[in-house]
């Protein structure tokens, strides 16, 4: 395993391999988000998550991922929310 691959898999399946979407990824990577307790790890900020309290699929980077969790319009995290 490396930071570009990820696995899936289920029990009664033919295994295959597929080239990930932006998509797929940002699904994986929001599924780790909404079970982890209380911290995410990643290489870097700019991995794709979907604003969970989106209804829409809207795309967010790892950058945004404080501020989407707290709800902040657009899960941008400005310095003016901090003064």
């Amino acid at each position: 395993m490396t930071k570009d691959t990820f696995l899936i898999g289920e029990f009664d399946m033919d295994p295959y391999v597929k080239q990930a979407s932006r998509a797929d990824v940002a699904a994986l990577n929001t599924e780790v988000i909404l079970e982890a307790e209380r911290q995410v790890y990643a290489s870097d900020n700019t991995f794709p998550f979907f604003n969970p309290s989106a209804d829409n699929f809207e795309f967010l980077t790892g950058a945004q991922l404080s501020a989407a969790i707290r709800g902040d319009e657009a899960g941008t995290d400005s310095d003016e929310d901090h003064e």
